[in-house]
């Protein structure tokens, strides 16, 4: 099923992007515009939350992470971060444009998999495909300067 999660949610920001790149490039700012996306999630997974009586789990959950509280305070702390500066590059360019630059991402959790926890999940299929996205950014960066 991981597979169809992924490409559920590769479709589902996909719709995200384009929808965003309308309402910003109509002047809504990016910062108003993810406040309001960080406050419709925080109000959706609250009523998740809720209804599933899973809070209490959470909890518990939590507690269980240990020492690695502070992986957890990073991932918190990042993902909010860049979801902002994505939605920032979308009105200073165009969706596809920064949706295709960021989609990189996939090389930054490699790298910093392998340089915080000495994982390697790498193989030479997975190499080939980090070089051909690397050569596409490059394409795209440069078919789109200025």
């Amino acid at each position: 099923m991981w597979l169809v999660y992924a490409l559920l949610a590769s479709l589902l920001w996909g719709v995200s992007y384009a929808a965003a790149g309308r309402v910003l490039g109509r002047g809504l700012s990016p910062l108003g515009y993810y406040a309001c996306y960080l406050a419709f999630g925080t109000l959706c997974v609250g009523g998740f939350f809720l209804l599933s009586g899973r809070i209490a789990r959470f909890a518990g959950e939590l507690r269980g992470l240990g020492q690695d509280w502070i992986w957890f305070a990073v991932s918190v702390a990042a993902a909010p971060a860049a979801g902002l500066l994505i939605f920032t590059a979308i009105s200073e360019k165009n969706a596809p444009v920064a949706a295709l630059i960021e989609i990189s991402y996939p090389l930054g959790a490699a790298f910093f998999t392998w340089l915080f926890f000495r994982e390697s999940h790498l193989n030479l299929q997975t190499a080939i495909g980090a070089a051909l996205i690397y050569s596409g950014i490059i394409v795209v960066a440069l078919g789109n300067r200025g």
